[in-house]
């Protein structure tokens, strides 16, 4: 394709004519808006900027002045004034409140641990007992066959054989209540 070079030369100079002429008219336009606006204003500002100053002028112009609310003014008004109270606030845990917390919750998981634990050491404790003190009964009535003393026997060794034999009943039954206590609990699982 061949291009006539003084096509493109007269396209480029009606272009750039244009352009000027263009400018030219856009700075009359601004000169008018110019001496429009007040003289503090500069000549290069955007239309964005001018939008906003204009806008700032008439809220300005149309405003009615500002009057501060007085305290004569709240008692003369036929309003309702409500006065409402804040809740008081919780007050924040601090790090030793938690820490408290979950040494409590540590506590008493470590109860429900040691809780069958403590449960078989108590029948084991109730079962020691139950067997020396029938052990003790056995010895008190070996004795008391083979005391030749009438008086002795009556007096001290039938005694102690009634309190031994209270003691005794007294641990069965402490060992009967820690097995139904255990027994009461359900099957533990490690």
């Amino acid at each position: 394709m061949i291009v006539n070079r003084n096509a493109v030369v007269l396209a480029l100079a009606l272009l750039v004519t244009g352009l000027a002429s263009a400018q030219s008219t856009s700075e009359t336009t601004a000169s008018k808006q110019n001496d429009t606006t007040t003289a503090a204003q500069p000549s290069n500002e955007s239309p964005l900027v001018k939008a906003a100053r204009e806008a700032a002028a008439k809220r300005d112009a149309g405003s009615k002045s500002r009057r501060a609310i007085t305290d004569k003014d709240v008692k003369s008004s036929t309003g309702k004034l409500i006065e409402t109270t804040s809740k008081p606030l919780t007050p924040i845990r601090t790090a030793e409140d938690v820490e408290a917390r979950m040494r409590a919750e540590r506590a008493t998981e470590d109860a429900k641990k040691q809780g069958p634990v403590i449960a078989a050491k108590a029948i084991e404790t109730a079962e020691k007992r139950v067997a020396g003190l029938e052990a003790e009964l056995r010895r008190i009535e070996e004795t008391y066959y083979d005391e030749d003393d009438p008086d002795f026997r009556e007096d001290v060794i039938e005694k102690r054989f009634e309190e031994t034999k209270t003691k005794l009943e007294k641990a069965r039954e402490e060992l009967e209540a820690a097995r139904a206590k255990t027994e009461s609990k359900g099957p533990t699982t490690p």
